[in-house]
């Protein structure tokens, strides 16, 4: 296992347990994005761009996060959808939200927590979308960003791809019964 993967892999096990921790608001709803640094150096201006470019659905104000993006940020999402891909640069990673919204009509996240551990920031959120067809999705989406010299010069969405693909082909999310095994 490569140096990158092995780190990475280190850095969601660690978002994953505290994300498993985070406790919810007394009415049973998630509580609001927390702000959470396990030994980084990440600036806490940058985790607050990231709370506020992803939090709040309809109320997502991104401008600050892409303001940190590095000029060669590269950014990679699945290319099981038609959006997916390598996108290199901060104007790449613009065209990639644009095409997005050429499928959606709205398409927007709910950060449950905000996590810094060393280089990287981990953003577990809920995302709710509708299709131009209007076809709904709820499901969780993972950010990873890894930031070098206080910019974002990498970025990922870990999603569930199927979901979008069945919304995009135009039916409701396929959802398939537990399978009890004995």
């Amino acid at each position: 296992m490569n140096k990158m993967i092995a780190g990475t892999t280190m850095v969601l096990a660690m978002a994953f347990s505290e994300f498993a921790h985070t406790a919810a608001a007394a009415d049973g709803k998630p509580a609001a994005a927390m702000l959470t640094s396990m030994n980084s150096s990440i600036p806490a201006s940058l985790l607050e761009a990231c709370r506020k470019g992803l939090t709040g659905f309809d109320k997502n104000d991104r401008a600050d996060m892409i303001a940190a993006l590095d000029d060669n940020v590269v950014f990679e999402f699945s290319d099981s959808l038609p959006y997916g891909g390598t996108y290199n640069g901060k104007k790449e990673f613009l065209a990639f939200w644009k095409h997005v919204y050429k499928e959606y009509e709205y398409f927007n996240y709910d950060a449950r927590d905000v996590l810094a551990a060393g280089d990287y920031i981990i953003i577990p959120v809920v995302a709710r979308a509708k299709t131009k067809a209007g076809y709904s999705m709820e499901n969780e989406h993972l950010f990873l960003f890894r930031v070098k010299d206080g910019k974002i010069v990498y970025g990922r969405i870990y999603a569930d791809t199927a979901r979008g693909r069945d919304v995009l082909e135009g039916h409701q999310p396929r959802k398939y019964p537990k399978l009890i095994l004995d």
